[in-house]
């Protein structure tokens, strides 16, 4: 851990040792901020939370984020455990998260653990709904994830301190310190969170409470950030991130103890060069990723260990054609190479994609066609095309559609694992639609917004590892066909006047996910809903602001599902917000206060993995810009 802050210190030693500005000069700012084609969200509903509004949240982490605020259902094994998306009722491995924009999942896994991203680490983060393969590749079938730093536009150094304390040993510091100085900036900052998690709970109704065991848990994570801006038309970007994460892994409710645990580690650094004229905008991007994740069971002897290192190199042209349209052109390159226990040898891969997009900006309407084709290991994937517009009927009301063809790759464990893995295996993939209506009314005291969503999804070659006839042994196999479709519905209204005001939203999803295909092992039937996949959900909440006091309530339903032994009852949980605001050394400062589970409900999100109850948390949070 010195090493990391020696390099910390190090970053920060050419903007120290120029001492300090001349309060009586103004140096301007150069930022490089030019609008790309395929980060504009045309055709989907998006979700954006700057620093100002993640600072404020009480989300701990990504997983929390989105359950709170976008009403995406969280797939949780536990407090501080694995969580993972489902949106539109697709599975983990169909969100794809960007950092940076290089795509930071596990490639042996598919999927990436939400509960490990923690919010304090980015400037912003983005949740577009929907299939985005022709801009960003696979994975991106039912949703995209964006986390990006940038550069700030001000001309101060600001130190952000943010201290927690919570039930069940729970302890979380948090800090982030930016350094400016002409034309370099540096920001760095860390975390540390740690818990016991050791929470009574209820096994089944009737049933005496039980405490959890062996599920305490330790994350920190050091980001650090470099800009130079040499002058107006270029900026380059240098970011590094390491992460240790250390587990327990609890018992069930029906197992009687557990010793496993699981250690994670990870090196994430990018690259980025940026050069802006007044026709052409030229985009180049290097990352290097290398992750280990450690399994230990004591309890039977298992070591699990297993490493990946992920070489990106990206570069992208986009051109103004004239004052209403453009067009971009983009190729990346992937290598990865991986070892497990579960692979006979170290396996590696070769990825390569070009893709392109036309954009046409119009008075009321903005068009946007992608295209993506991706070679993978001497194969090539479906072609991705995608066609989205936006149409601005009335300056109150607004129709976005978008239909795009998906896919999602493989991944390493699903090819190359033994016994089970198959490297015949086909992408998934198929045609995705959606049609979306918003209307807005914005007056003196008055804002009110109303949106709804309706989307329709089949996906082809759905991989699952089942048990085959005459196996033995789960295999993975391209054996399911899931038709996915549903309605989501958002409102939020906010009435404002002078120190007052008051914000009252509310969201509900209905998602049909069915598979096409009965199968015997697991015992899905035709037309079944997909398991761990809830066909209603809804979210509300009320906010409340009067001068440096705020109280918010939040208000969760999540309906009943399947999972593989048992259903799974719905659920309604609550939380509350309080805080304080108010000036401390002349800097502003916030005391909070957090209930979560208000009403004390006994629930599962996984079968037989257990949430706590009622809980607190309490903190502050402090910034200092000179």
């Amino acid at each position: 851990m010195l090493r990391y802050l020696f390099w910390c210190l190090l970053a920060w030693l050419p903007l120290l040792i120029q001492g300090q500005v001349d309060t009586t000069i103004a140096i301007e700012t150069i930022e490089i901020r030019a609008k790309k084609i395929r980060e504009a969200p045309t055709g989907t509903i998006s979700l954006r939370w700057d620093q100002a509004s993640l600072q404020g949240s009480n989300a701990d982490n990504i997983a929390d984020l989105l359950e709170q605020e976008s009403n995406v259902f969280i797939k949780s094994y536990g407090l501080n455990s694995l969580a993972t998306s489902s949106i539109r009722g697709g599975s983990a491995g169909h969100t794809l998260v960007l950092w940076n924009g290089l795509p930071v999942h596990s490639p042996m896994l598919g999927l990436l653990d939400l509960s490990l991203l923690s919010t304090n680490l980015t400037e912003e983060i983005s949740l577009e709904k929907g299939g985005n393969t022709a801009n960003w590749g696979g994975g991106a079938v039912g949703g995209l994830i964006r986390i990006d730093n940038r550069a700030v536009d001000h001309h101060k150094n600001i130190l952000n301190l943010r201290s927690k304390a919570g039930a069940f040993g729970e302890w979380k510091q948090e800090a982030s310190f930016t350094l400016q100085k002409h034309k370099l900036q540096s920001t760095t900052r860390f975390s540390h969170h740690q818990a016991n998690n050791d929470f009574p709970f209820r096994p089944a109704p009737g049933l005496a409470q039980r405490r959890q065991e062996n599920a305490a848990f330790s994350l920190q994570n050091l980001l650090q950030s470099l800009y130079w801006t040499p002058n107006t038309k270029q900026q380059f970007a240098l970011h590094y991130w390491w992460q240790s994460a250390s587990r327990n892994i609890p018992p069930t409710i029906v197992q009687n103890n557990s010793e496993a645990y699981q250690d994670d580690l990870a090196h994430r650094l990018v690259f980025d060069w940026q050069y802006q004229d007044k026709m052409y905008l030229t985009n180049f991007k290097a990352g290097l990723f290398s992750e280990d994740l450690n399994y230990f069971d004591p309890e039977i002897g298992l070591e699990a260990l297993s490493h990946f290192d992920n070489i990106f190199s990206e570069i992208s042209n986009q051109w103004l054609i004239d004052t209403l349209s453009s067009i971009s052109l983009g190729f990346l390159y992937n290598y990865t190479q991986a070892t497990a226990d579960g692979y006979q040898d170290g396996v590696h891969e070769n990825r390569a994609a070009l893709f392109a997009n036309y954009q046409l900006s119009r008075r009321k309407l903005q068009l946007n066609i992608g295209l993506r084709q991706e070679w993978v290991q001497n194969r090539w994937t479906p072609l991705a095309p995608s066609l989205a517009l936006d149409y601005n009927c009335f300056s109150f009301f607004q129709i976005k559609a978008k239909v795009s063809k998906n896919y999602r790759l493989p991944t390493l464990n699903d090819r190359f694992w033994k016994p089970g893995g198959n490297e015949d295996l086909l992408a998934e993939n198929g045609w995705s639609e959606e049609l979306s209506f918003l209307f807005s009314k914005i007056n003196t005291n008055h804002i009110f917004h109303f949106t709804i969503t309706a989307f329709n999804r089949n996906i082809d070659n759905w991989i699952l590892w089942s048990i085959r006839p005459g196996e033995q042994f789960w295999s993975a196999n391209n054996i399911a066909k899931v038709w996915s479709r549903g309605l989501e519905s958002g409102m939020d209204y906010t009435f404002y006047k002078n120190n007052f005001k008051l914000k009252i939203g509310f969201a509900y999803d209905y998602i049909r996910s069915t598979n096409q295909i009965a199968l015997a092992f697991p015992s899905i039937q035709k037309g079944e809903q997909l398991l761990y996949t809830p066909q209603h959900q809804a979210h509300g909440k009320i906010d409340f602001e009067f001068k440096k006091i705020q109280f918010v309530y939040r208000h969760y339903y999540t309906g009943q599902t399947r999972g593989i032994n048992e259903a799974i009852e719905d659920y309604q949980t609550a939380d509350i917000d309080l805080r304080y605001r108010f000036s401390l050394a002349k800097a502003p400062c916030e005391l909070f206060f957090t209930i979560r589970n208000l009403w004390d409900q006994d629930y599962f999100v996984i079968e037989r993995r257990p949430m706590p109850g009622r809980y607190w948390q309490a903190g502050a949070n402090w910034t200092i810009k000179r």
